[in-house]
């Protein structure tokens, strides 16, 4: 590898170690909070600042000001919402093997995490010279007044716990007093009498205190740090040995990578330091989140199975990144700005100054080639698009954005009514149309001289039936499909195309005039149900090809053997006409689907339908989850999933849709039940479908 990739694979490497350590620090520092450690060490500042006089520093958070803040007041009369509370408890008790917490702590009373250095000072102010800030601001000669020595001894009396005093052997009050005193009256002497200056000055020494406490805390926790990082490289497999090797033989990775640690340069780290308040932490976690999607090339767990040697070395690795991350992001970030400056400054000329992927495309130069194993239909190129539906291409053999978005919108029209579905179709260039309704199952079949669409209605909330055919989950076998005599499917999808199927296959062979590539799609039930149909007519059009082809043989050799061939003849070149009509299998694209069969059922759809299945799946839409694996239900095809950042992966591992759906928050997890039923909208499906596609554009 060169120098350029050597550098390239340093700065990926540099850039996962800082996203991981700002996800340790976030959640460190989410659960510093959650369990009190940060109040713990604020108010251990403040008392500071009374130099050690414990009791003062409570007297003053139990002032007007810090009152808004202090979490430790009674609260019998608050009741909190369930969900938080469980939500808190779930994340001291996972959070305690891994920071280290002890039940003391567990059990302590709870400070305020964060302050801000303007409430401070007011509150402060207010609480040692006994007066209130606006007073000051309006007689600033009183604030001499109130500075002098005997007048805070005073003030400090009335909150004074003697008790608590002699126990802990602490400074006497008069001490305390003359020591803030000198402190106070030294700033009053530097704002030269400005009230507004002398309040800016408190709230500097409260800063600056609030700083150096900082480095203290992350040196009590840094073991406990080093162990959150190992809980999360283990969590995401961030496998340093790995990762290296990755980034050293993928180029596209590299490249990447080197996009995003430009961009991420460019706007400053953010590092979740432990001062910040929770509301900032929180917001931070989504683009720490998206951040990992990004890099899911070299991060995340695969489904396949792993021998001892396999966990020793990822062990080793594991321990490596574990202290990377203990580093810090600080650390990270000043060494990532210095490679991306360097990659930045180096020869354009030689190809090595520019950020990769800014370049003319790869195909740019080649805009009519066919893509390898391109299908084609009689009489079109192959990067022929359909007439009426720009980009959607009637043949191919992986997924194609486009087409996903035009059958997913096929898919949303079958909701309507038929007059509209129709004059939507023939907006589309597809001018035979006809919609098919029997027995609560309705479906349209649209066509042009280059495809045919079918797409079948899905459940409908005002449509009872419906439900009674989702309920019907029973694996049931199937009489259509007598060679896999194990396959079993469910009953009420079964039954529901069973009503429809004569009038479909009715209607398809009303285009059997020419050759032509099919296309089936649906949304939830319609989804299931497109994918049986698919299934049943590609069993059909194989046994119907099967005794054309059986048929065509017996006519040659009677051909062969008989002098009358004229009459043969015609009989052949008919048997061909009706070969050649026959539709070819374009693809079957279904969005929101639920499981249609068992393993077995899964397997022959896979060998029949390979390259032309695909199931779209928008983050935590429920139904394509159902019915459940424990009911011997199992999906088939490619798997195309939306994360909660939008973004498309092919056949996503359990880790990554389990990661995507981790909550850190009790809003976003009382907002789980909401998007299970939200993210299966048809609608939905389309928006994502499109933005998808735009961005290939």
């Amino acid at each position: 590898m060169e120098i350029v990739g050597i550098l390239e694979a340093g700065i990926g490497l540099v850039l996962v170690f800082l996203t991981l350590s700002l996800i340790c620090s976030a959640w460190t520092g989410l659960i510093t909070h959650r369990t009190g450690l940060r109040g713990e060490n604020l108010h251990r500042v403040v008392s500071n600042l009374f130099f050690g006089r414990v009791d003062l520093a409570n007297e003053l958070y139990a002032n007007a000001e810090m009152n808004l803040l202090h979490s430790n007041l009674p609260k019998s009369d608050i009741k909190p919402h369930i969900i938080k509370k469980a939500f808190h408890w779930l994340v001291v008790i996972v959070s305690s093997p891994v920071l280290g917490l002890s039940p003391e702590v567990k059990g302590k009373r709870r400070w305020p995490s964060h302050i801000e250095k303007e409430r401070f000072a007011k509150a402060f102010l207010s609480f040692v010279l006994d007066d209130t800030i606006d007073r000051f601001q309006l007689a600033p000669s009183l604030v001499e007044y109130r500075l002098l020595p005997e007048n805070i001894i005073k003030a400090l009396d009335k909150h004074e716990d003697k008790a608590a005093v002699l126990q802990a052997g602490s400074l006497s009050t008069q001490q305390v007093g003359e020591h803030i005193a000198e402190i106070l009256q030294r700033f009053w002497h530097r704002s030269n009498g400005q009230t507004d200056q002398f309040i800016k000055h408190v709230e500097d020494w409260y800063k600056e205190s609030t700083d150096r406490s900082i480095g203290w805390f992350k040196k009590r926790l840094a073991p406990r740090i080093f162990f959150s990082g190992l809980a999360i490289a283990i969590a995401v497999n961030a496998n340093t040995i790995t990762i290296v090797s990755k980034l050293s033989s993928d180029s596209e990775i590299r490249a990447e990578l080197v996009q995003l640690a430009s961009q991420k340069t460019k706007e400053g780290a953010v590092d979740c330091t432990l001062d910040v308040n929770k509301d900032n932490i929180l917001c931070q976690i989504p683009a720490l989140k998206s951040d990992v999607f990004k890099m899911t090339p070299l991060l995340g767990w695969t489904d396949e199975s792993r021998s001892f040697n396999w966990w020793i070395y990822s062990l080793l690795g594991w321990v490596l990144t574990a202290f990377a991350i203990s580093m810090g992001a600080p650390f990270w970030f000043d060494i990532l700005n210095k490679l991306v400056n360097l990659r930045s400054s180096m020869n354009p000329e030689t190809g090595q100054g520019a950020i990769p992927g800014t370049g003319p495309s790869k195909t740019e130069n080649a805009p009519n080639a066919a893509p390898a194993g391109t299908r084609t239909v009689a009489g079109m190129l192959p990067d022929q698009y359909v007439t009426g539906m720009p980009g959607f291409k009637p043949f191919g053999t992986s997924f194609e954005p486009d087409n996903a978005y035009w059958l997913a919108s096929a898919a949303q029209l079958a909701y309507l009514d038929a007059a509209t579905v129709e004059s939507q179709c023939k907006a589309r260039g597809l001018f035979h149309f006809n919609f098919l309704d029997e027995n609560n199952t309705q479906c349209f079949i649209a066509a042009n001289d280059e495809i045919i669409i079918v797409s079948f209605r899905g459940t409908e909330p005002k449509a009872p039936a419906d439900f009674i055919t989702d309920a019907q989950f029973k694996l049931t076998s199937i009489g259509w499909i007598d060679a896999i005599p194990q396959a079993h499917i469910h009953k009420g999808f079964l039954d529901a195309l069973d009503d429809v199927w004569p009038l479909l296959v009715t209607e398809q062979r009303k285009l059997s005039d020419r050759p032509r590539t099919i296309w089936f799609t649906g949304h939830s039930l319609g989804g299931a149900l497109a994918v049986l149909a698919a299934a049943r007519f590609q069993l059909q059009w194989t046994s119907e090809k099967r005794t054309s082809h059986e048929h065509l043989s017996t006519l040659r050799t009677q051909r062969e053997t008989h002098e009358q061939t004229d009459e043969i003849d015609e009989h052949i070149n008919s048997a061909i006409r009706n070969h050649v009509a026959s539709p070819s299998m374009g693809g079957i694209y279904t969005i929101g689907q639920p499981a249609v069969g068992n393993e077995a059922m899964s397997m022959w759809l896979n060998q029949q339908f390979h390259g032309q299945l695909y199931r779209t799946i928008n983050n935590r839409d429920i139904v394509p989850r159902m019915p459940p694996e424990a009911m011997g239900y199992e999906h088939a095809g490619e798997t195309w999933y939306f994360d909660s950042f939008a973004r498309l992966h092919k056949n996503p591992s359990s880790w990554l849709k389990k990661f995507d759906a981790l909550v850190f928050s009790p809003d976003q997890f009382k907002n789980i039940s909401l998007e299970t039923v939200k993210d299966h909208a048809a609608e939905d499906y389309v928006g994502l479908l499109d933005g998808a596609r735009k961005k290939l554009i």
